[in-house]
């Protein structure tokens, strides 16, 4: 099951800041849903624009080393 951040918590998670989310959402840089006044934000959206791995996959040493 996908994980969902609302912009505070996804700031927190990765480290940015909330404005910053925020600016990328409503320039369209970034996917995320609107309900009301809040934004929800899908993890794996997250880690790709921020060219992150997935978690819950195996990287190979090549992909290590290039991350490292």
């Amino acid at each position: 099951m996908e994980k969902y951040y609302s912009a505070k918590e996804a700031a927190e998670e990765f480290d940015l800041s909330e404005k910053t989310l925020k600016d990328w959402l409503r320039a369209g840089k970034l996917k995320g849903e609107k309900s009301g006044r809040a934004w929800r934000i899908a993890d794996s959206v997250l880690r790709e624009y921020l060219k992150l791995p997935d978690p819950n996959e195996e990287l190979s040493s090549k992909e290590v080393m290039e991350i490292y």
